[in-house]
């Protein structure tokens, strides 16, 4: 398994404001890379251990953004629950199912 995750930010308008997102990483560790929005070089890597909880504030949404790259070596599965503060006047809310590719479910129609 070599899942990865393109460089992103979880800031969406749907986002309850200054809400946090919770992420729970069960199975195998993973290295997330954080950058500066609009810097390519640098930032900080953390390694996410197995059973492992991390939470990313509003504040680090709206200034980095962060990735999962693919590696040469074959990586353990690993699943990702991420847990987000919608609001419930939000018409534009997605539910998004999968790993990369990313499969989204438009829940407006």
């Amino acid at each position: 398994n070599n899942s990865f995750l393109p460089k992103h930010s979880d800031n969406e308008a749907a986002l309850v404001h200054g809400s946090s997102i919770y992420t729970v990483s069960i199975g195998s560790e993973c290295e997330v890379k954080f950058t500066k929005k609009g810097s390519q070089e640098g930032g900080v890597a953390e390694q996410i251990e197995a059973r492992s909880l991390y939470v990313m504030s509003k504040h680090s949404q709206l200034s980095w953004e962060h990735r999962i790259d693919p590696t040469a070596e074959e990586r353990g599965i690993r699943y990702s629950l991420t847990f987000r503060y919608i609001s419930r006047n939000s018409k534009e809310a997605t539910l998004i199912i999968g790993d990369s590719p990313v499969l989204c479910v438009d829940t407006t129609a």
